[in-house]
């Protein structure tokens, strides 16, 4: 993670293609991002702030590779 601000995130990662993502043109990535929410709303029921744990599978496609990786 790189930055994080309010309820924003930048994320940077490096991408190295497999051989077969190379010889069919397009790179898709992904990852799971796992964080937590918290509910700071206070209902009749509880007075405390919630903590949920999350997860979001995220997947991106990169593109066409261009050139060799050598």
């Amino acid at each position: 993670m790189v930055w994080r601000k309010a309820n924003k995130a930048a994320v940077k990662m490096v991408v190295i293609p497999q051989d077969s993502a190379v010889e069919a043109g397009e790179v898709l990535t992904g990852f799971v991002m796992k964080y937590a929410y918290v509910n700071t709303m206070a209902t009749l029921e509880q007075k405390e702030p919630q903590k949920v744990n999350l997860k979001v599978k995220v997947f991106i496609n990169v593109g066409k590779t261009v050139g060799s990786c050598n």
